[in-house]
């Protein structure tokens, strides 16, 4: 699945198709974020895209940390309810998706915002970023 970015550049993020024009541009949103940061080791297309369940999920492995593959991921969970309502999750996780969140300085939990996606875009990556 590809996502166009900033001044055209194409970044892919892999996994499922937005559901929704709000999921859409989060995901837009998200991916141009990634091309522009310099996080060492984990490039954007790492990130991949799951709508199994609600919320949207964006999540990637952790390289450089020493358990089996699949036990270590950043996920990130996008709430959208097509009428403004939104919410945004992100946890250290592992094959389960967003079951270990805690409410700690760890994770993340917005909740209660008006605001676009593009918002909710910045709150996540800067999560993810950290």
């Amino acid at each position: 699945m590809l996502y166009v970015g900033e001044m055209g550049n194409v970044r892919a993020l892999t996994g499922d198709a937005a559901r929704t024009e709000a999921e859409r541009n989060f995901l837009l949103a998200l991916t141009a974020y990634f091309s522009r940061w310099a996080v060492h080791d984990v490039a954007p297309d790492s990130f991949q895209v799951i709508t199994a369940i609600r919320p949207l999920v964006v999540m990637t492995d952790v390289p450089g940390v020493a358990v089996p593959p699949g036990q270590c991921t950043l996920q990130i969970g996008y709430w959208d309810d097509d009428r403004g309502c939104r919410a945004l999750q992100g946890e250290w996780g592992d094959d389960h998706l967003l079951d270990s969140h805690e409410f700690s300085s760890d994770g993340l939990t917005v909740f209660g915002l008006i605001e676009e996606p593009e918002t909710y875009r910045m709150l996540a990556a800067k999560w993810l970023e950290r």
